[in-house]
């Protein structure tokens, strides 16, 4: 029999108490009346798989989300690692008012996978984190198994690009919408990506 790792990948529903188009990454929003009833489609379309674990983000979006879907069946595993990108000084601001800083954003748009906001997070050392945790989340479960991960936008795509082998840069492909699912299946250690933004 081949050991099939299935990994169900879940973004946390829309959040409130967030301007529109700004950066809250850090930030601890929980989720507005649509993102619960996003989280709860998504527990409804999710209710007969097997779980043997549910990891999240420590987010409460995030928390939130994967409560819901886990309902009574299991215990929801935070993991720091899971946590969205940190964009510092950034934080609660449009777009429009960080580029009022236009060092800092030429820094941030310019500086490829290492440029960061002021005291902030670079996508490189997003991509670091989220993947050692990953490994660390998969490596303790021998043979096959199945999980669910709810995490961020930056997050997930992190995880989908780095099992695809395509690295940090590869996760700028990737978008998925709030309460969006994907799959991931590892069929003796060959990864495929099997749905994404369903």
């Amino acid at each position: 029999m081949p050991e099939v790792k299935s990994i169900f990948l879940l973004r946390h529903g829309e959040v409130q108490g967030a301007k529109e188009g700004a950066y809250y990454g850090k930030s601890d929003h929980i989720l507005s009346e649509s993102g619960v009833l996003q989280a709860r489609a998504a527990a409804q379309r999710l209710e007969r798989v097997p779980f043997q674990a549910i990891y999240c983000s420590p987010l409460r979006r995030c928390l939130q989300t994967a409560r819901l879907v886990a309902g009574e069946r299991l215990p929801v595993h935070p993991l720091d690692g899971l946590a969205d990108l940190d964009f510092g000084q950034w934080e609660g601001l449009s777009i429009a008012e960080a580029m009022k800083d236009e060092t800092a954003w030429a820094l941030w748009t310019g500086g490829g996978l290492d440029g960061a906001p002021p005291g902030g997070e670079s996508a490189a050392a997003l991509h670091e984190r989220v993947v050692l945790a990953f490994e660390q989340m998969l490596a303790a479960y021998e043979g096959s198994c199945t999980l669910l991960l709810v995490g961020h936008h930056s997050t997930l795509r992190s995880i989908a690009a780095y099992c695809l082998g395509l690295g940090a840069e590869g996760a700028r492909s990737f978008r998925c919408m709030p309460g969006s699912l994907g799959l991931i299946e590892i069929v003796d250690g060959i990864p495929a990506l099997c749905r994404w933004n369903a």
